[in-house]
This record gives structure tokens, C-alpha cells and sequence, in this order.
């Protein structure tokens, strides 16, 4: 009985390697990685090398405020230093500041907070030490985020958008309800 297992035993090892052996590539088929072929997205560059580097143009920050920022909505403390600011979309802003310390970083928090008479949601800590939350008042809801910087410094992040109706939705020029009679 011994020998008919040991058959049985022998036939399913070399039943299960032989089938493992079909799975594999063989040697030679299809391009060597890198060597020219089309990956999923249509680009012939090697899967691991990294794709063309951004212009200097195409990543320089902006430090002037866009016209349509909701400045009566979202006021800046006096003082903060602007690293990176924009307009995402219509009544979709971007603000990014810079302070140079992390207690530095906990008092302009607090003054945007307070200054612009936001509620604070959803606060937590970030695995890096910093700090996250939206910050919420009738239109306009703000993501806000601390970025610990490996120099000491702190980048406080906030993606802000305008209530659909509200005057920051329209920019802050002041045409929603402008004057004249509709007709």
C-alpha cells in the first residue's frame, strides 16, 4: 500500500510543477523591460524610470492673491507669508502659508480660525505632527492642513470653496446684483 501512495504522491507533485511551469513567460517572449514596448498608458518609457520633470514655469508659486479670492470670507492674518496661492476652478481657491515654526504655525491657525469665524470639524493629528480639520461657516467650507517641514518650518494648506449663491462663489467683484433694472 505504501508504493501505490508514494505513486499517487509523486504524480501530484510533478501534476501541480508542471502546471506552475505553464504559467511562467518563457525566456524571450515579448520585449525585455524597458526595451521599447508600449506600457498601459501608451508610453514607451521604461515602467521603472520616472517621467519628464516638470518646467521650473510649470511649477513656480504664486504669492499674489487671485482677484476672485474671497478675501471678506477668508481673511488673512496681517502679517502671514503667502508660499503658494491660486484659483483651482470658479469659487475654488487655494492658499498654501509658511510659518517658521510650529508655535509660529498654531498662532496663524488660530488667527484664520478666529478671524474668519470658522467652526472647526472633524480636527485631528497627522502622522507627521501635524494638525487637520475642515473649517466650516455659512458659505464657505475650508480643508486646512499643517505640513511640517524637515527645516523647522510649518506650510499651512487650505482648500477653500465657496457655497454655490454665495458672493465668494461669484469672486469678489462685487457683479453679483450689481445695479440696473432687469428687463
Amino acid at each position: 500500500m505504501t508504493g501505490k501512495f508514494t505513486v499517487l504522491a509523486l504524480a501530484l507533485a510533478l501534476g501541480v510543477t508542471g502546471g506552475l511551469a505553464g504559467c511562467a513567460p518563457e525566456p524571450g517572449d515579448g520585449p525585455a523591460p524597458g526595451a521599447g514596448a508600449e506600457n498601459e498608458k501608451g508610453s514607451t518609457e521604461a515602467p521603472d524610470s520616472w517621467p519628464e520633470q516638470a518646467t521650473e514655469e510649470q511649477t513656480k508659486k504664486n504669492v499674489e492673491l487671485p482677484e476672485s479670492f474671497p478675501k471678506e470670507q477668508f481673511p488673512i492674518p496681517a502679517g502671514a507669508a503667502i508660499d503658494d496661492t491660486g484659483e483651482r476652478a470658479a469659487g475654488q481657491w487655494f492658499l498654501v502659508l509658511r510659518a517658521d515654526s510650529p508655535e509660529a504655525a498654531a498662532t496663524l491657525w488660530d488667527q484664520v480660525v478666529s478671524g474668519g469665524g470658522f467652526e472647526v470639524v472633524d480636527p485631528a493629528e497627522t502622522g507627521d505632527g501635524g494638525r487637520t480639520a475642515t473649517l466650516a461657516k455659512q458659505g464657505v467650507e475650508v480643508s486646512a492642513l499643517t505640513l511640517p517641514q524637515s527645516d523647522g518650518s510649518v506650510l499651512l494648506s487650505y482648500d477653500i470653496v465657496a457655497a454655490a449663491g454665495s458672493a465668494g462663489a461669484a469672486g469678489s467683484s462685487g457683479a453679483a446684483g450689481s445695479s440696473g433694472s432687469e428687463g
